[in-house]
């Protein structure tokens, strides 16, 4: 009976895994043979990409929820785009083609071109028109998983008044709520207290990387800069090499980087390219933006940088990508 339980539960979990295995084909044209380039996709390493041949590659996404992958072309550029990955379909294709700096998504699906359009015009400086299509659609789609990720990516949503936001985020059905998303959302739209100047440091002990517990009261009298981030966000894998840099152009006598991951596996958190370019102390949280930590700092976006000084109070917050270089120069106070 055991074993018979044992094949059951495997079968099961082969059925699961297969339904919610699905393919991005990414061809490659306009470039030779010789200076083919290897893709960068921020997410997980089950989620790899394998070269088919000279000129198109192969994206195998595993999830049983929807997700917008990020697909940095080229380091150098930053040229990079999003592509909305859903169980529910099981082949897309995107064309890149590099002497028209142009990619092209074959039969995109409506989350795609409204993602698109959002991210276009908040590129434009067009923030008023890009709330305008998220409000719209949020209000006429209130079961779409989109109108729950707009509420940790779009800039326009982010910018309204908390008690905007809540009322907003209650249009949403409870279907919605089997993705760990909901919750998380949820818990940052509470109403608390949002951390001052002064504050006081919380101490934890989580898990790191090589499965020791990192016990944050080790680190004495030094400054430290907590960074709030997840392999499945674009934008802080997308600078992580940058911030690797920052690590290595200061003196780190008198301070300490700890980065708090974010992602919903651990196993996925451990294997992630990302993750493995951090040099300092990197630790993970279970339940993601709604993790006992980020609810005390009501973290609410990523990434996420807290500076605190050697007496382990907080000295200021800054949340949202490309803060590196303002962060630096607060580095010059430290001594």
């Amino acid at each position: 009976m055991k074993r018979e339980a044992l094949f059951f539960l495997v079968f099961i979990f082969i059925i699961v895994k297969c339904d919610s295995q699905c393919f991005l084909t990414i061809k490659q044209i306009g470039i030779s043979k010789d200076n083919i380039r290897q893709l960068f996709v921020a997410n997980y390493e089950d989620s790899a990409i394998t070269r088919i041949n000279d000129s198109t590659l192969e994206f195998t996404f595993y999830s049983q929820q929807p997700d917008c992958i990020f697909i940095l072309v080229d380091q150098k550029t930053k040229w990079n785009t999003r592509v909305w990955m859903d169980p529910k379909i099981k082949n897309k294709e995107l064309i890149i083609d590099y002497n028209k700096k142009t990619t092209t998504l074959k039969n995109p699906s409506e989350w795609d071109n409204v993602a698109q359009r959002t991210r276009q015009l908040h590129h434009e400086g067009n923030e008023e028109e890009a709330g305008k299509i998220v409000f719209d659609y949020i209000d006429k789609n209130p079961n779409s998983f989109l109108s729950l990720w707009f509420f940790t990516h779009s800039h326009p949503l982010s910018t309204k008044k908390q008690n905007e936001q809540l009322a907003m985020f209650n249009k949403l059905s409870s279907e919605l709520s089997i993705y760990p998303l909901y919750m998380q959302t949820q818990s940052s739209l509470l109403d608390r207290r949002y951390p001052n100047v002064g504050d006081t440091f919380k101490e934890f002990s989580l898990s790191n990387i090589n499965d020791s517990i990192f016990d944050s009261k080790s680190i004495k009298n030094k400054w430290i800069l907590l960074n709030f981030w997840s392999n499945g966000c674009g934008p802080c894998v997308k600078e992580m090499d940058e911030f690797v840099n920052l690590y290595n152009s200061i003196d780190t006598t008198n301070i300490e980087f700890i980065s708090i991951a974010l992602d919903q596996e651990n196993n996925q958190w451990k294997k992630a390219k990302a993750t493995n370019k951090i040099k300092w102390p990197s630790v993970w949280t279970k339940n993601g933006l709604a993790s006992e930590l980020c609810l005390y700092y009501n973290v609410y976006a990523m990434p996420f940088f807290i500076l605190f000084d050697k007496e382990k109070k907080l000295v200021f917050i800054k949340d949202g990508a490309n803060e590196l270089n303002s962060i630096k120069e607060s580095f010059s106070e430290i001594k």
